[in-house]
């Protein structure tokens, strides 16, 4: 492309991060980041999150923290790939640590998606009070979502709830 005199522009660049990160090609990353650095399009939350996501998945991730800590603007797929690298890196501490931080600083309501990423690092962790205290709020927003969409079947849970029990 840019042998053709044509320059990448951030959805460009958005575009070829996963890759990068699923190669686990960290110098390929590490020049994306200077070229959205020398562009300016490392302030881009979409850039930050892929960037961020890159050095996680090729276990750098204080680089990864780095990025996510000036990043001006965080939306929920942000704090879930820096949870996931925190996961994926073994750093599982971190990992709930970021979690408590959204939920009680940011109050952010938990996307399905995140919920399975920190119940991942509690299972690491073999965090069976976390674990289950998580499963009951995931179905609890599950719930929520189905209410707000019409027709639904609840969940019932009672007081002899066994969250291992729950069909995979």
């Amino acid at each position: 492309m840019q042998e053709a005199g044509l320059r990448p522009n951030s959805s460009t660049v958005v575009a070829i991060l996963p890759a990068i990160g699923e190669a686990n090609a960290l110098w390929e990353g590490k020049a994306a980041h200077g070229y959205c650095v020398r562009r300016w399009f490392h302030g881009d939350v979409v850039v930050g999150t892929g960037l961020l996501d890159i050095y996680a998945k090729c276990g750098c991730l204080s680089y990864a923290r780095r990025i996510f800590d000036v990043m001006g603007v965080k939306n929920e797929v942000t704090w879930s790939a820096m949870i996931g690298g925190c996961v994926t890196c073994d750093s599982t501490r971190e990992a709930l640590e970021l979690f408590d931080r959204v939920m009680l600083e940011d109050a952010m309501i938990p996307s399905t998606v995140m919920l399975g990423i920190v119940l991942r690092a509690c299972a690491k962790l073999t965090d069976m009070r976390r674990g289950s205290a998580l499963t009951l709020l995931a179905l609890y927003l599950v719930n929520s979502f189905w209410k707000s969409s019409g027709p639904y079947y609840e969940v019932e849970i009672g007081d002899d709830f066994d969250w291992r029990r729950i069909e995979k």
